[in-house]
């Protein structure tokens, strides 16, 4: 339910009817429509991303996340980027299904545990996942040739390409507009995106292994009816096991231990998640034609003009340069994650203590429910 909802259908609505919608939004009839959808779009994305970076509820982080995705998408739809907003639609189902989905697989092996604090190295205990996982991230990251590489990338050059101007002879220009700070703002977003992404990953399945369960008991082996092996509680023993290593219930002077460690999911619910981490990894590159075809067979088509003269920045394509900067920008953001929450976790807590204010209110959403 969470993978149909928060990836693929529900909240994804409106990036496809302000498509299909566009002529409504155009210049002509409204010279400042798609100008409100982009800086409504850009905040959004950067506004999700902030919160994200504080959450320790695992779904809750992707949660957040698919906000921050969908305020690129309405950046791309703002800068007349129908094609990247609709295509980072498309892309963004596969990988963020994915991460919901294994996310519900490390809370299923936790019976329900969803605290990113009480987790730590389950590499070995969840393989499978672990991998599966770390491509979802991937693509949300926007590592190179991943789905989320080609889209996001698309919406970021198209919003840079808004903030250049030609001069009398056709030549084009940058200039310091507000798509520029748009493009600026989306490619800070993108870091953000990359950090909060592996923050979690590196947390949960690097390091020591340690875990906490959660409340959640699971079937007959829960059962509060006594075994057939069962034993008295040994002095100074509790009812219940620590660290994951057991469940007990006590019956008068006889205790039931269940045993129940973290363990990989059946082929049965994996199968599926490998599906979509091949569209993770490869719907980008096979379906941004199909995309592009859809869109211009359809009202979402924007008729862009093309001169003689094409944006450059840094000497060269102005969408090569796009793709080596959020790259760049996007490698830094895991490298940081892999410092802070894997490699060193009480620097984390040192910075975090230098900024107490600013992460209770991310942590607490920055008071949105409040006001």
């Amino acid at each position: 339910v969470s993978a149909l909802i928060h990836a693929a259908t529900m909240v994804t609505a409106g990036v496809y009817m302000i498509a299909r919608l566009f002529p409504v939004f155009s210049p002509e009839l409204s010279p400042y429509a798609l100008t409100t959808v982009a800086v409504v779009g850009g905040l959004t994305a950067l506004f999700a991303a902030t919160i994200a970076l504080c959450q320790y509820d695992i779904k809750r982080i992707y949660a957040y996340s698919t906000i921050s995705q969908l305020g690129y998408m309405f950046l791309g739809l703002g800068a007349m980027s129908t094609v990247g907003g609709v295509f980072h639609l498309f892309t963004h189902a596969f990988f963020k299904a994915l991460l919901f989905l294994t996310a519900g697989s490390v809370m299923h092996a936790l019976a329900g545990q969803l605290d990113l604090r009480k987790m730590s190295g389950l590499r070995k205990k969840m393989p499978v996942t672990c991998g599966l996982m770390l491509i979802g991230c991937g693509a949300l990251a926007g590592l190179a040739f991943s789905a989320g590489f080609f889209s996001k990338d698309m919406i970021l050059a198209d919003v840079m390409a808004k903030a250049y101007v030609p001069d009398n002879e056709g030549h084009l220009h940058l200039t310091f507009n507000l798509f520029f700070l748009l493009a600026i703002l989306g490619l800070f977003t993108a870091f953000l995106t990359a950090f909060y992404t592996f923050r979690l990953w590196f947390r949960v399945f690097l390091g020591e292994e340690k875990y906490e369960m959660g409340d959640e008991h699971h079937g007959a082996e829960e059962s509060h009816q006594p075994s057939a092996v069962s034993h008295q509680p040994e002095q100074g023993h509790e009812a219940h096991g620590h660290g994951g290593h057991g469940h007990g219930h006590g019956h008068g002077d006889i205790e039931v231990v269940h045993h129940h460690e973290p363990h990989e999911m059946p082929w049965l619910m994996n199968a599926p998640l490998v599906v979509l981490a091949l569209g993770a990894i490869f719907a980008g590159m096979f379906f941004g034609g199909w995309v592009d075809h859809s869109i211009h067979d359809s009202t979402a088509h924007v008729a862009h003009a093309h001169g003689e003269h094409h944006p450059t920045l840094l000497g060269m394509d102005l969408h090569t340069a796009m793709i080596l900067i959020s790259s760049t920008i996007a490698i830094f953001g895991i490298l940081l994650a892999g410092w802070f929450p894997w490699l060193n976790r009480e620097a984390a807590r040192n910075v975090a203590a230098r900024f107490p204010g600013l992460v209770r209110t991310l942590e607490n959403t920055w008071y949105v429910d409040e006001l």
